[in-house]
C-alpha cells in the first residue's frame, strides 16, 4: 500500500532540490585538526611514558628494606642505576632532592621537560614525584 501526500499537507516547507553534504573546506578542517591532535599525541605520549618509568623507579627504590637508613650518597647511587636500567637518561641530577627530617627520609623528583610541538610553539610538562619512609 502506497500513500501519497499531496502539497497541501506538507504545509509550507521547503525540501531541497538536491541533496548537499560537507564542503572540501570542512574536510580539510576536520583533517588539520585530526593532524593537530595526532602531532600533539606523537610528541608527548613518550614524555608520559617516561615520567612513568621515573615513578616506578622512586616507588622501587623506597620497597627497599634499608631505604630509610641509606646515605644520601647511598640513595642518589641507587636510583641513578635504576633510572638507567628504566633507559632514563634526561633526568638532571639536580631534580633529585634528599630530605631528612627526624625518622622520615624523603626524596622528592622535580623536573620540567620542553618538548617541541611545531615551530615555536613549545609544550612544557611538570612532574613532582614524592616517597617518603620512617625508619624502623
Amino acid at each position: 500500500m502506497c500513500q501519497t501526500v499531496s502539497r497541501s499537507s506538507l504545509g509550507s516547507i521547503a525540501l531541497p532540490k538536491q541533496q548537499t553534504g560537507a564542503s572540501m573546506m570542512q574536510y580539510l578542517f576536520y583533517l588539520l585538526v585530526l593532524v593537530s591532535f595526532i602531532t600533539v599525541a606523537i610528541k608527548l605520549i613518550p614524555v608520559y611514558i617516561e615520567d612513568s618509568s621515573v615513578s616506578g623507579s622512586l616507588e622501587s627504590l623506597s620497597k627497599k628494606e634499608n631505604f630509610a637508613d641509606m646515605t644520601n650518597k647511598e640513595i642518589q647511587s641507587s636510583l641513578d642505576s635504576l633510572l638507567t636500567i628504566n633507559n632514563i637518561r634526561s633526568l638532571p641530577p639536580e631534580a633529585i632532592k634528599i630530605e631528612r627530617k627526624d625518622d622520615t627520609t624523603t626524596v622528592i623528583i622535580d623536573y620540567e621537560v620542553r618538548k617541541n610541538i611545531v615551530a615555536n610553539i613549545d609544550a612544557v610538562l611538570s612532574f613532582h614525584h614524592q616517597q617518603e619512609s620512617k625508619k624502623k
